[in-house]
Formats: C-alpha cells, sequence, structure tokens
C-alpha cells in the first residue's frame, strides 16, 4: 500500500481502532459498591498473612540477641532475613512451646505477641512489611483490596479484615477472644452496611472461617452472612505442612537457614492443623523413609512422630484432628469455592528418606497435580457437596491467584445483590 493510498484509508482504520476499543471497555468486568448492591466484605488471610508484632525481655536467649524491646514487627521480621545471629535470635523469640498437661501452645517465657493494629483493619493484611521501602515481596491482600477500593469500598465502613496469630489452630483463637471479634466485627459492618455480609479467606483463612461459622446459630448466620468465599483452602489439609517436621521451610527466603527454621515451624500448633487429613489420604504414602524400611500414612503420625523424634507433633495433631473432614453443607451460608490447578506436576505429595534425615540431600519429593501447595485431591474436596458454587481458575499458583484480576472480578461478581440487613 503507498502512502496515499495509507492516508485515504487512515480514517477507517482510525474508526474501526476506536469501535473495537469501546468493544473491550464495554465487556470489561466492572463493578460498584452502591448500584450492584454489593456485600461488605471481610477478608480472613492464611497462616502466613498477618504482621505480628512482639515485645520480650528475656533470659536464657542466644549470646548476642537483644534482652529487652518494646513492640516490633517479627513477623515478618526483615532482620531475621540477613540470617546469622539475627535469624537465631529470631527463632528463639518467635517459638511456641506446647504444654502436654493443658494441650495448649504458649510464647517464649517473657515474650508477647499481637496483631497489628486495630482488630477489623486492613493494615495487617495489606502487606507484610511496615516500610513502604521493603514491601516488594511482601504484598498480600493489597491488589484484591485496591480493587475493591476501585468498585467503591470504604476501609471505614465495608471492607475489614479479621486478621490473626498464624502460628496458632482454630482451638486456641477461639480462647484467645478472636472469634467473639470476628462476630463483633461482622455484625458492626453489616448495621453500618445495611447489607449481609461476605466472609473471603485465602488458605487456611478458608478453615478459620469455616470453624468460626460452625460456632453460630443458623439464625444468626441468616441474618448477617450473604455468603463464604473461600480461595484455595487446604479442606483436607496439606502434604506441603510435612515439610515443617522433615527438612524445614524457609519461605523462599535463602538466608533462612531451613535446619534452624525447622526448630521453629513444627512448633506452630497450625502446622500440626494442616497435615493431611488421616481419614481422607487414607492409605496414601506420605514419607518412604527407606533406611528404616518403613512406610507412614497419614493414619501412622504417632510412629512418624516418634521416628522423627517430636511427639509434640503427634500431641499437637490429636489435639485438632476432630475438625476434618469439613461438613461444607453444614456450614449453614452459601458457599463459594475458588482454586486453580497449576496445570504441573509441581504440589508435594510425598517424602522418599534414603538415609540421614539431617541430611538434606538424602530426601527427595514427589509431585502430583495442585496449585503448588495443596493437592486437587483436598482443593476438590468442596465439589462434593451440593450447595456450593465452584470455580477453577487454570495455571495459578496457591498464592498468586489473590493477585489475578480475573480471579477478583469473580470474586466482586458473587458479592452483587446482597440483601439489606
Amino acid at each position: 500500500m503507498d502512502a496515499e493510498c495509507f492516508w485515504r484509508h487512515s480514517k477507517y482504520y482510525v474508526q474501526l481502532l476506536i469501535f473495537f476499543l469501546a468493544l473491550s471497555f464495554e465487556f470489561a468486568e466492572s463493578f460498584d459498591y452502591k448500584n450492584n448492591q454489593m456485600a461488605p466484605i471481610i477478608l480472613v488471610p492464611g497462616v502466613a498473612g498477618t504482621k505480628i508484632e512482639a515485645k520480650y525481655h528475656t533470659t536464657g536467649h542466644p549470646r548476642g540477641c537483644d534482652e529487652d524491646s518494646d513492640w516490633e514487627l517479627i513477623w515478618i521480621n526483615l532482620k531475621a532475613a540477613a540470617g546469622g545471629l539475627p535469624l537465631r535470635c529470631w527463632v528463639y523469640r518467635y517459638r511456641l512451646f506446647y504444654d502436654r498437661a493443658a494441650h495448649r501452645c504458649r510464647n517464649q517465657a517473657g515474650v508477647e505477641t499481637r496483631v497489628v493494629g486495630r482488630f477489623g483493619s486492613l493494615k495487617p493484611v495489606d502487606y507484610l512489611s511496615k516500610d513502604p521501602f521493603s514491601r516488594i515481596g511482601t504484598n498480600y491482600f493489597n491488589d484484591m483490596s485496591d480493587a475493591l477500593k476501585d468498585s467503591g469500598y470504604s476501609t471505614d465502613i465495608n471492607l475489614k479484615a479479621a486478621g490473626y496469630d498464624g502460628r496458632y489452630a482454630p482451638i486456641q483463637q477461639k480462647e484467645f477472644g478472636y472469634f467473639d471479634r470476628f462476630t463483633e466485627l461482622v455484625e458492626k459492618v453489616a448495621t453500618d452496611s445495611k447489607r449481609k455480609v461476605s466472609i473471603v479467606s485465602h488458605s487456611m483463612g478458608g478453615l478459620v472461617a469455616a470453624y468460626f461459622l460452625g460456632l453460630k446459630s443458623q439464625e444468626w448466620k441468616d441474618k448477617y452472612i450473604h455468603n463464604f468465599v473461600a480461595v484455595s483452602t487446604p479442606w483436607l489439609g496439606s502434604v506441603f505442612a510435612l515439610e515443617s517436621y522433615i527438612l524445614g521451610t524457609n519461605y523462599g527466603v535463602p538466608t533462612f537457614k531451613k535446619s534452624l527454621m525447622k526448630e521453629l515451624v513444627r512448633t506452630f500448633q497450625s502446622v500440626a492443623f494442616l497435615l493431611p487429613a488421616e481419614e481422607a489420604f487414607g492409605e496414601t504414602v506420605l514419607v518412604d523413609w527407606t533406611l528404616k524400611n518403613k512406610k507412614y500414612t497419614a493414619k501412622d503420625y504417632k510412629q512418624l512422630f516418634t521416628d522423627l523424634q517430636y511427639e509434640d507433633g503427634y500431641l499437637m495433631r490429636e489435639d485438632v484432628r476432630s475438625f476434618f473432614p469439613v461438613d461444607i453443607d453444614k456450614l449453614g451460608v452459601k458457599v463459594v469455592c475458588i482454586y486453580s490447578n497449576l496445570n504441573k506436576i509441581e504440589t508435594l505429595q510425598r517424602y522418599e528418606i534414603a538415609d540421614d534425615i539431617l541430611n538434606p540431600k538424602s530426601v527427595k519429593s514427589h509431585f502430583v497435580e495442585g496449585d503448588g501447595t495443596v493437592t486437587l485431591n483436598s482443593l476438590q474436596h468442596c465439589d462434593k457437596f451440593k450447595n456450593v458454587t465452584v470455580k477453577v481458575f487454570q495455571g495459578y499458583d496457591h498464592l498468586k491467584i489473590i493477585f489475578k484480576d480475573d480471579v477478583i472480578d469473580f470474586i466482586q461478581s458473587v458479592t452483587v445483590n446482597a440483601q439489606s440487613l
């Protein structure tokens, strides 16, 4: 096409471009809190999705660690990322101790902890770092909350969060008064907004929210709850939780020495809570310890923890196992279950230990389909219940799913037409 011909037809190309752009805007998802009668939302984070502060006066700490501190951020503590002494000091302060007589966990002696900010605030869950310059890589619910604000939500009235100390399972959250505060938050948000509330959770937050709903009367749920939107919930637990006892998890931070992290994370009650459910995983081999000529299923936790020389892990599991499997139909609310299949064989299913467990090179991982953290059989548990709306996405991993525009749009779509209070 010569230049004269191009310019003669250019106005038609421009008109065509404008037409298609108009179409794309017309069909793009857009929501308006007021006009779409959208439900107010309370976000419930996953196991590591809430900022935690601590202050301490300790004795017996590792040599070189500070003895005293006023309130400071302990999760996530960026100083610990330096490794070495800062990491050892952090592990000492953040670990839990299991009381076998009381069947409960507690902080290190001399350490107090609390969730950052006022209950209901998004500050503990938007980012896991306080410092604006170090927020890269610590984004959590911020993308979702920004999208909701664009749709007319306000953090003063109709967009809140129910953050919690992710080291503890729901049974102790109840004793800490967490579910009483959750109840008050739902009632206040519903009353202020004059609409029923949507509870939107991620990961273990779905189990926390399910536990909460199980505590409430049907009359209360009928009055205050629009629906429960559960994203990436490990309904039957996750084999990934075993990593904390076998190798240790470094949360993707190379300077977090896994052997030290094992000493920390295995003390968390929530990790025992997230172990694969005994009945659901049945005879599936989770650990094959060839040196001992033993294979362990979820029904063999007592022997596994004995062989791992960490019997507190088994006792903690016994304290919390009655919650599983979750009967979603008995929650008494409309449930929307969202999860993703990564479409890659990259989700942990089994450990094979060839030699000494203290040698990471002797531990081999075997994988199946899932979202990179939770296997499909656990994610798909919600599929079998009749009163559940299921939405499956493809190619998103366990965490990044809550950053995706199409997922956030779908969540907004199921909050529309909320009933007035």
